[in-house]
């Protein structure tokens, strides 16, 4: 078998066992939350990302040699967004849209 051909199947197997899937629980209201929440993520680190509005749950496919969960969640918080564990601050949470303050709709 070729040399090339071996390396490049265990550069692949390699980057294949650090894909990690998860699921986190994010605050946020509506298709406009939903784009700026998968636009945080748009980073090599990340395959994937989708969240749902009616569930409130983000689903990422990321490179766990690359990024972790932790660091996702505070992408999030960055954007304005509360995770299931990082709090958005409120200077973030005050640039998002009228229609995406989830915490006024919650009270």
């Amino acid at each position: 078998m070729n040399k090339g051909l071996v390396l490049m199947l265990f550069v692949l197997a390699s980057c294949a066992e650090n894909i990690r899937s998860a699921e986190i629980k994010v605050s946020g209201n509506c298709e406009m939350c939903k784009e700026t929440i998968e636009e945080a993520l748009q980073t090599p680190a990340i395959q994937y990302s989708s969240w749902n509005p009616e569930t409130g749950i983000l689903e990422v496919r990321f490179d766990a040699s690359k990024t972790n969960l932790k660091e996702i969640r505070e992408k999030v918080a960055a954007a304005g967004y509360d995770t299931d564990s990082v709090k958005a601050n409120d200077q973030a949470y005050s640039k998002l849209h009228e229609c995406c303050r989830y915490r006024e709709s919650a009270e």
